[in-house]
């Protein structure tokens, strides 16, 4: 463990390495983030355990460690069921399991514990900002995939029509065409307020989850994109308003190209809200 060593069967502080772990205590509690503290032990060269490279990992690791406060939490796994012998990780429902460790803390406060949830506070607030940034990104590539299915049925909407006489001519080819602009349309509105709600599942800290809303939506708008261009000249232009589905799922299959980076961003975007967001 990075500031003790063995000596005779005791455990001793090493002298440098306490000081360096003084520093970054020291460092973190005063608000420098765990980023610029790796960086400032790699410029110093200090080496990390076992001749290692600082990284931000390293060093929440040190700053979330139990034994720099005198204590250790032994049997971090316990069985609760001795049907199914399951595992579960041991978060205090044991209280004989965490044990006071007689153990000198290289000169450190007992700071252990608060720096723990100082840094538990910090993961989860970081969290939920990356969350709240990608469920913004996830909203704003839907809203720019209706944006181009708008535009692109509109611009072509002339071909088959004119909008502004519809309700004299009723013309049922346009009137077609537009309709299946509009359950495109439709649909991703739809998606739009889905993603932009608040599920209710909850971890099993209570803590609100990000399931991914919104992943769904970008995998089949694409996918109905890609199918439209392979399949929609199969559709027979007699009668006149299979003429304006088929010019509708035309113009749905030639924004393929278009639709593809955005459904890539949006996909990753929720993938990551469902990874992160815990």
């Amino acid at each position: 463990m990075y500031g003790y060593r063995i000596q005779h069967g005791e455990i001793a502080v090493h002298p440098v390495e306490a000081e360096v772990v003084r520093e970054v205590f020291r460092r973190y509690l005063e608000g420098e983030m765990v980023v610029s503290i790796a960086e400032w032990l790699r410029e110093q060269g200090v080496p990390s355990y076992r001749d290692g490279m600082w990284t931000p990992k390293r060093v929440l690791e040190l700053l979330k460690n139990e034994k720099y406060a005198g204590n250790a939490l032994l049997q971090k796994k316990y069985v609760a069921d001795h049907l199914s012998k399951k595992e579960k990780r041991n978060d205090k429902q044991d209280p004989d399991s965490k044990k006071s460790k007689k153990k000198k803390r290289c000169g450190l406060p007992n700071v252990g514990k608060p720096v723990a949830n100082i840094a538990k506070t910090g993961i989860n607030a970081t969290k939920k900002l990356v969350g709240t940034i990608l469920r913004a990104a996830t909203l704003i590539l839907i809203a720019l995939i209706i944006l181009t299915l708008l535009k692109a049925f509109l611009s072509n909407a002339g071909s088959y029509g004119k909008i502004l006489l519809l309700g004299q001519t009723k013309d049922t080819t346009l009137i077609a065409y537009l309709a299946v602009g509009a359950v495109l349309v439709g649909y991703e509105l739809l998606n739009f307020f889905w993603a932009a709600s608040r599920t209710r599942a909850r971890s099993r800290h209570n803590n609100r989850l990000d399931t991914g809303r919104g992943l769904l939506s970008f995998v089949i708008i694409y996918a109905g994109s890609y199918l439209a261009a392979m399949f929609s000249h199969l559709i027979p232009s007699s009668p006149s308003w299979l003429t304006g589905v088929q010019g509708g799922l035309s113009i749905y299959g030639g924004l393929k190209a278009t639709l593809l980076p955005l459904c890539i961003a949006g996909v990753v975007s929720c993938v990551v809200r469902k990874i992160i967001v815990r």
